[in-house]
């Protein structure tokens, strides 16, 4: 019997981690680094995204702040009461361990600041939660104290049923905390800085404009997509996170584009350095842009040419731009309007590099390489 039984675990590790074992297996002939996928994903973060790594009280608050709201309070107690009440029951057991060890492992990835601590990283937790919450309830539905188990699920139904239409409607409010609201609750939408950005160009672009749009927390696939153009909008677009100078350049030469959305916080900056304020015919050597509309973190600008829709300006290639290894806050001091104040390639520039290059995904994917 005892060898049937290791036998079946034997069996179960194998088949359940055959895929995690073919990669570690893959990634050490590779990469010389079983656990490379890991330790990447851990540079890219501190890299690219420093600027997500909050606090640490936040970011190990955060996922239980998103379980209590996304289960309601009631059926939180329910998971809770689950770990303490179903520890003697030989099945629930094993799955109380196989939840516990998944949030201590991914805590510990939160602590590391190999993870960043967002809500949509606590999908497979709160599926975790969601089963501990009903074990938990039915269990206490069973306890002599318990006189009415049906008034307790209507409670928990109620308590459930409240929570959500709360959060729903804090999300599409413009109350503080929407957006953090907006990141549990049970329609997706645009966060409404993107969205009210995206709707002052969408009126003005036509059909054959090309645009260039600056990447300000990996968000230039949502902003094209918030204008209503397809995922593969005819290399119309250039997006700030697969450009350089002479990216830039060409792109602008060749499909002269009429409309530039920036973001102080994106990664056009180090090529393209305007002023934090929303300005009026501020010049960049041929161009003329004038911004129209701006919110605390996108400006929108419309794009015009002297000449003739040309480019001048030499953008300076990336090989004479001093790279930080980590993300530098860059200030900008107002100038005068109507000065050539775009100033490009002057600043470290962001992202990460490998092998001295700087690797980026487009918006008409693939991988390029600087």
């Amino acid at each position: 019997m005892r060898g049937r039984r290791g036998l079946g675990l034997a069996l179960f590790v194998l088949l359940g981690g055959a895929w995690l074992i073919s990669w570690s297996a893959f990634s050490w002939v590779k990469w010389g680094d079983p656990l490379y996928a890991v330790h990447l994903n851990k540079t890219l973060i501190q890299e690219q995204s420093a600027d997500s790594l909050r606090p640490l009280p936040y970011r190990l608050s955060l996922p239980v702040g998103v379980l209590l709201l996304s289960l309601s309070p009631l059926p939180f107690l329910g998971a809770l009461y689950a770990i303490a009440a179903c520890r003697k029951q030989a099945l629930a057991r094993q799955f109380i361990f196989l939840s516990t060890a998944f949030g201590v492992v991914q805590y510990i990835e939160f602590w590391r600041g190999a993870a960043i601590s967002n809500a949509r990283y606590t999908l497979t937790l709160f599926v975790l939660a969601t089963i501990l919450s009903g074990m938990g309830i039915s269990e206490f539905c069973r306890t002599p104290r318990l006189t009415s188990a049906s008034r307790l699920k209507k409670w928990v139904f109620a308590t459930l049923a409240l929570t959500q239409v709360a959060v729903l409607g804090g999300s599409e409010s413009r109350i503080p905390y929407n957006e953090k609201l907006a990141s549990v609750s049970a329609r997706l939408r645009y966060p409404h800085y993107l969205n009210d950005a995206a709707r002052s160009l969408k009126s003005r672009l036509k059909p054959t404009d090309a645009i260039i749009v600056d990447s300000y927390n990996w968000e230039d696939n949502i902003f094209v997509h918030a204008l209503g153009l397809p995922l593969n909008p005819d290399h119309r677009v250039l997006a700030g996170r697969a450009a350089d100078s002479q990216k830039l350049e060409d792109f602008i030469r060749v499909h002269h584009p009429r409309f530039l959305v920036y973001s102080d916080k994106g990664m056009l900056r180090p090529y393209l350095d305007l002023p934090q304020q929303c300005t009026q015919d501020e010049r960049v050597r041929d161009m003329r842009l004038d911004c129209f509309y701006s919110n605390a973190t996108y400006r929108v600008y419309w794009i015009q040419y002297s000449g003739g829709p040309s480019v001048s300006a030499t953008f300076t290639p990336p090989s004479q731009i001093s790279y930080a290894a980590t993300p530098t806050t860059i200030a900008s001091s107002p100038r005068p309007a109507a000065q050539p104040t775009g100033r490009l390639g002057e600043s470290p520039a962001h992202g990460h590099f490998h092998g001295g290059k700087r690797y980026a995904v487009g918006i008409n994917g693939g991988t390029t390489g600087n």
